[in-house]
């Protein structure tokens, strides 16, 4: 469909749908673009869509950044449009945290029923702030000290679906392992998240007991109860300790484990971001 309209309107091949790309993994995992370039009023509507083994990720929100950072930056662009399927659970949370709101529906002749949600420019996220506007430092990523950086390294890479940074990966058996006795890095699609630093003589945690107690601790969210008891074995078999279960809470469901390392790490069920 996207090829037979470029052929129409040629100007609109700098738009329409382009390969969502993992520079790290050299891999494609999905589409993006826009439907095509700016109308009349200056509306463009945005579009992705990632392979389902490649989901949960982190690339359909780096897809949608970059969409949003062009929109911005594009003087012919005043309103972002994205239409969704009702049951698209993920991709409605998603949107309602760059801006958009919900203005309708409308039916499409390929997914049917859609919710219409649409932030103007101004307000998109993903432009770089001016030069009045205050800056502030990111986080790059978060770093754990641990006696064995691999064994870690390997347990939240599996809890996680992360991947390693280019040239962290284990090496083949019997190979010696330099990096993993020293300093790796964990990605998903938008950069850093983890990294372990390997540290002789670390205490282990004693929380709750105050002996030792933590001063870093990793909160990860489910989206329901069904998707926390979910993750319970997939912890424990990795080798998650189970500190602390309050999944019976009706206002913040949770568990709290110990990793290889000792370090405490939450699971909770985040309550739903307001809409509007």
């Amino acid at each position: 469909m996207r090829s037979q309209q470029v052929q129409a309107t040629p100007v609109s091949a700098d738009w329409v749908t382009g390969v969502i790309w993992d520079v790290e993994r050299q891999v494609a995992v999905g589409r993006a673009g826009y439907h095509g370039p700016p109308d009349a009023a200056g509306m463009v509507e945005v579009g992705y869509a990632v392979d389902p083994v490649h989901r949960g990720q982190g690339y359909a929100r780096a897809a949608l950044e970059s969409l949003l950072d062009r929109a911005v930056r594009e003087p012919d662009v005043r309103m972002v449009r994205a239409s969704i399927r009702p049951d698209n659970v993920a991709s409605h949370r998603l949107v309602s945290q760059y801006g958009f709101v919900e203005v309708g529906e409308q039916w499409d002749d390929e997914d049917g029923l859609e919710k219409v949600y649409e932030v103007s420019a101004e307000r998109a996220t993903g432009g770089d702030a001016t030069d009045t506007e205050t800056t502030y430092p990111t986080v790059a990523q978060v770093v754990l000290d641990c006696p064995d950086a691999r064994a870690l390294a390997e347990f939240y890479r599996e809890l996680l679906g992360l991947h390693y940074r280019s040239g962290d990966e284990p090496p083949p058996p019997g190979e010696p392992d330099p990096a993993g006795s020293d300093w790796l890095v964990l990605r998903n699609a938008t950069g850093a998240q983890l990294a372990f630093q390997q540290v002789a003589g670390q205490p282990e945690s004693t929380w709750p007991d105050g002996t030792h107690p933590q001063m870093l601790h990793l909160d990860l969210t489910v989206p329901t109860t069904t998707a926390l008891d979910a993750q319970h074995p997939r912890a424990l078999a990795l080798g998650a300790r189970l500190l602390l279960d309050r999944s019976a809470d009706p206002e913040e469901p949770l568990r709290v484990y110990a990793d290889l390392a000792g370090h405490p790490f939450c699971i909770f069920v985040a309550a739903p971001t307001p809409s509007g």
